[in-house]
């Protein structure tokens, strides 16, 4: 893969990836996930042109990096969400439903 070819795949693959996060409603995330590729593939054709496999390995340590803040935030926001959910409703004196209880089992909240 040439350096010009690399550019352009990179290129084509962040305008997707900004493209699929800005219509996100209309394409479900598949518009982003063809740009990460993209990205991807760009990022191992300047790693084989500069002959330095660090530029494609970080590529790769910034991507589950991600990953992993994105769902440790999910997770932090669900623990938030189940906090105050379940101290509004001790305060109305309404119970959680079964679901909702297995799901709070689940994330490992305990509320006392």
């Amino acid at each position: 893969m040439t350096l010009e070819s690399s550019k352009t795949l990179g290129g084509v693959g962040a305008i997707l990836i900004l493209a699929g996060t800005l219509a996100t409603s209309f394409s479900y995330g598949v518009i982003t996930i063809v740009g990460v590729i993209l990205v991807f593939i760009a990022m191992n054709g300047l790693a084989d042109y500069y002959k330095d496999r660090s530029i494609f390995s970080n590529a790769i340590y910034s991507l589950v990096s991600g990953i992993v803040g994105v769902v440790a935030a999910a997770a932090a926001a669900l623990y938030i969400h189940n906090f105050w959910y379940d101290y509004t409703n001790k305060l109305s004196g309404e119970t959680l439903s079964i679901l909702e209880r297995q799901l709070v089992k689940f994330c490992g909240v305990n509320f006392g």
